[in-house]
């Protein structure tokens, strides 16, 4: 299985198979949409990567952060992590926007843990 190289901040490695699934999907530009798979709660794989790819910054993540979760919270979220991979693809060097814009109610931000953020008014 032979994959392309890929550069992040001066050194080279091989694609894994999410990167390569991710800038097939980039090529193919056939992704409009995130949906949970199966992987939920301590099954589920937390995953994050940035490349550049195409003169675009990709970041790619699996929505599930490196951490606990669903534990020790104060009011407990009904909701448990499992993976929704996704990427967001932002210019090289982003700036900022005015006026500002209006964000969905879904995913606005990827942290670098692997989970996410959401907009302000999304509740569980």
């Amino acid at each position: 299985d032979t994959c392309a190289a890929s550069t992040t901040l001066g050194t080279t490695t091989a694609d894994d198979a999410y990167v390569t699934a991710a800038k097939a999907l980039i090529d193919a530009g056939t992704c409009d949409s995130v949906s949970s798979n199966s992987n939920c709660g301590t099954d589920a794989t937390s995953y994050y990567k940035e490349f550049e790819y195409n003169g675009m910054r990709v970041i790619l993540s699996s929505g599930v952060p490196d951490h606990d979760a669903e534990s020790d919270q104060l009011i407990p979220n009904p909701n448990e992590r499992c993976e929704r991979w996704q990427y967001m693809k932002i210019p090289i060097d982003p700036a900022k926007k005015s006026p500002g814009v209006d964000t969905d109610m879904g995913v606005i931000g990827l942290a670098v843990t692997g989970g996410q953020f959401f907009n302000h008014l999304a509740n569980p």
